[in-house]
């Protein structure tokens, strides 16, 4: 597994491959002209940017913790069955 400090030390183009090969796609979604993703790669996340007009992707935010993964985090929502079994326990 690549800790953080491995991944950031590779070029851009070498950190979109290793996102491409190695991550797991855990959202995607529309904003404005971009599509966004996040994924996850080792014990990190990587938020992925790309603007559909100019066919370019945006510096990659790579992170662990704050308020970045704060946003995706209060998008979650807990199945009904899994939120029934937290509360049986």
């Amino acid at each position: 597994m690549i800790s953080m400090a491995e991944f950031t030390a590779y070029s851009p183009f070498d950190q979109h491959m290793y996102v491409c090969d190695q991550g797991v796609c855990l959202e995607g979604r529309q904003e404005g002209n971009h599509e966004v993703y996040l994924y996850g790669v080792g014990s990190f996340f990587v938020e992925v940017r790309y603007h559909s007009l100019t066919e370019r992707f945006a510096p990659m935010l790579i992170f662990n913790k704050g308020p970045l993964l704060d946003r995706y985090l209060a998008d979650i929502s807990l199945p009904a069955t899994l939120l029934d079994r937290r509360r049986e326990t």
